[in-house]
């Protein structure tokens, strides 16, 4: 798909070694914290500030949990559903043309370090780096969410030594297209599927094709107003898996592929429709 990811690249900000599943979790206050310190560097550049947006909140924060918790800085994650940045917004129902993620870990051995000295910190090694400057700074993205995890890393000179630490998952993006509902329905005709959500200014006009196991699509009206959008289409039931792409205006090749998802017709109807993987660039 023609979607530009940011600068996916990790970075590990700290002497800390791996990391543990200890201290408690960070508070709304610390991650409003962290959007001044952003927002801050962008004003100091002539950018306008992000909005806070809670739909990225979860997805930073299950991330910077998961960085913790299971001892890893990274885009990554051990396990396929949330292996990518870009399969955990489709999860969440996000499919916004214009993204990125940074994601960073910072400890410190300085006695009466606090997590707010540690966020600091943390932040300006993320100004410092060019390619997590250039998502903080962004003129194109308009929303983010962050989500902070703090607890004890292993210090590299001795793992006997647990260093407070913070992990901070940012996830950027210019609000385009979010599914807010998917869902699906056993009726006499078949298995009817619906999808409603936002459709930003950016995004342009939306198409739907669904295809069928036999590689036959057709195109379902997607309905549009007031900022959102609706589209329902009735596959006949138990004939395998199909798919319904959405479609938006590319610049380049006149149309892109902007979410995907896969229906199984056979499946109960709780758990028919779910997003399809990231396609292979």
């Amino acid at each position: 798909m023609n979607r530009w990811h940011g600068a996916l690249l990790a970075v590990l900000l700290t002497p800390a070694g791996p990391g543990h599943a200890a201290g408690q979790d960070a508070s709304s206050a610390l991650e409003a914290r962290a959007l001044v310190l952003v927002n801050e560097a962008r004003a100091a550049a002539g950018v306008a500030p992000l909005l806070p947006d809670p739909v990225l909140a979860r997805v930073a924060r299950e991330q910077a949990h998961r960085m913790r918790d299971r001892g890893f800085t990274g885009h990554g994650a051990p396990s396929f559903a949330h292996g990518t940045p870009e399969a955990r917004l489709a999860l969440a129902g996000v499919a916004d043309a214009v993204w990125g993620e940074n994601v960073g870990h910072y400890g410190s051995s300085r006695p009466g370090a606090g997590p707010a000295e540690l966020l600091a910190t943390l932040q300006t090694r993320l100004l410092e780096s060019p390619p997590h400057r250039r998502n903080c700074l962004d003129p194109r993205l308009t929303h983010i969410g962050i989500g902070l995890a703090l607890g004890a890393a292993a210090a590299d000179a001795d793992s006997r030594v647990l260093l407070p630490t913070v992990w901070m998952a940012q996830e950027f993006s210019r609000q385009d297209l979010r599914f807010a509902r998917t869902g699906a329905s056993l009726t006499p005709d078949g298995l009817a599927i619906h999808f409603s959500g936002i459709l930003g200014a950016t995004a342009g006009p939306l198409r739907l094709a669904v295809t069928g196991p036999r590689g036959k699509p057709w195109t379902v009206p997607v309905a549009v107003r007031a900022g959102r959008f609706s589209a329902a289409a009735t596959l006949p039931a138990a004939t395998g898996t199909w798919e319904a792409t959405f479609f938006a205006p590319a610049p380049v090749s006149g149309t892109s592929a902007v979410a995907r998802f896969l229906v199984d017709t056979g499946a109960r109807p709780a758990e028919a429709i779910r997003p399809a993987p990231p396609a292979q660039e």
